[in-house]
């Protein structure tokens, strides 16, 4: 059997598949539905807070004091991006629409640079 996993779907949610289960002991029962909870595979560069996604970087002591530019990976692929001059520890940079899907929505989730 294959079970379409719908696109955003989040860590311990159940997929219903009517009538899928063990069989009715009832002769003239019908089948029971089948209920599939999702367990998500972890990626260690990110973490998960819905449709966004939070991502840790450091940075030297001069790059954060000058700015500099870093090559981040997204779910999306690389890109670039400008860490403004005197950014300070725990400062934290948004790149919108570079999460994740959202769950039964057109959204797509941010991308938060913790520094």
């Amino acid at each position: 059997m294959v079970i379409k996993i719908p696109v955003g779907i989040e860590e311990g949610m159940a997929l219903r598949i009517p009538g899928k289960s063990m069989p009715s002991p009832s002769p003239d029962g019908v089948p029971v539905d089948l209920y599939v909870v999702v367990l998500a595979w972890q990626d260690a560069r990110f973490e998960r807070a819905g449709a966004d996604l939070w991502h840790s970087v450091s940075l030297p002591l001069t790059d954060a004091v000058l700015g500099t530019r870093l090559n981040v990976h997204t779910l999306h692929g690389s890109i670039d991006v400008t860490v403004p001059a005197g950014i300070q520890p725990d400062a934290v940079l948004r790149l919108k629409g570079k999460g994740l899907p959202a769950f039964r929505s057109k959204r797509t989730g941010d991308l938060y640079l913790r520094i």
